[in-house]
């Protein structure tokens, strides 16, 4: 009975080499591709991680429209379980000329650090590093950047304090950075500017403005541990959630300021008003007192 399974086996094959050869390639096919896919996922894994690791990637990214205060700052620093903070400014602006969107951020000391692809790091104020993705779109180094003061979704330079000191540097290098891995999607801009094409470094004494834009943290219990680690995930959840609790009121206390400050400027402009028009009265009745004098004089 097995012989004779094994003779229509063989004669199966060898009436229909094609088919035969046909599935097994596919078989093996299928075989290389599951290889393939449960080896690659864990050595892909592997490669994050070690970026994240090289480039000092921050657990947590607290940003606002508002700006970051010296009191929000002081109340997420007292948050239990926070081991270090960075504070940053950011700015989405055009170039001029060739008009890429890109957001220029102050360059960080200790979290989420770019990885230099070719030139150096910024060193003098006049200096930018650049995103590796726009690398010759025109840019190389050594070329100067221009950009155009910050606009709103008109395009329209607005005529506010410049939010930086100088809007000209030259190009030092090109980078990497753990926040923008997509070459093609680095995320929205602010102020319904669009999609950003790119982001740069510029040292951090450029910005003008008094508040930071946003700020990283380090989480303690956090050494060690990968992004995809269960333990990792639930501690930067848990803290997340703290945060949210505790800013929540922050956006409203921020406005309150705003507007009395906005009242005072008010007050403050009305009150050189006052002396405006008090200086122009004492001017009027000077002159009036003048003309009384010409008048009297006339007559003798």
């Amino acid at each position: 009975m097995k012989t004779a399974l094994l003779k229509d086996i063989f004669r199966e094959i060898t009436t229909s080499l094609t088919r035969f050869f046909s599935i097994g390639l596919m078989i093996a096919l299928g075989v290389f591709v599951y290889t393939g896919l449960k080896g690659a996922a864990p050595m892909m894994l592997r490669a994050v991680n070690d970026f994240t690791a090289e480039t000092k990637m921050a657990d947590i990214k607290l940003q606002s429209s508002l700006g970051l205060s010296a009191r929000d700052r002081q109340m997420i620093l007292a948050e239990p379980g926070i081991e270090s903070a960075e504070w940053l400014y950011a700015l989405d602006l055009n170039t001029r000329y060739t008009d890429l969107l890109l957001q220029v951020q102050s360059l960080p000391r200790k979290l989420s650090l770019p990885r230099v692809t070719a030139g150096r790091l910024p060193e003098a104020p006049n200096e930018i590093l650049l995103d590796a993705d726009i690398s010759g779109r025109p840019y190389q180094l050594g070329d100067t950047i221009f950009f155009k003061k910050e606009s709103g979704k008109l395009e329209v330079e607005t005529e506010s304090d410049d939010a930086l000191k100088r809007y000209r540097f030259k190009v030092v290098g090109f980078c990497y950075h753990p926040e923008f891995t997509a070459p093609k999607q680095k995320g929205d801009a602010s102020g319904g500017l669009g999609k950003l094409e790119g982001f740069a470094f510029i040292l951090k004494e450029n910005f003008t403005a008094e508040k930071y834009s946003f700020g990283r943290l380090r989480l303690k219990g956090t050494e060690g541990l990968t992004s995809n680690n269960a333990r990792y995930k639930e501690i930067c959840a848990a803290k997340k959630e703290d945060l949210e609790k505790l800013l929540a009121a922050r956006p409203r206390t921020q406005i309150r300021e705003l507007k009395q400050k906005a009242r005072d400027k008010i007050a403050e402009g009305e009150e050189k008003l006052r002396d405006a028009q008090q200086r122009l009265d004492d001017a009027d009745s000077a002159l009036d007192e003048a003309d009384r004098k010409i008048a009297a004089g006339e007559q003798e």
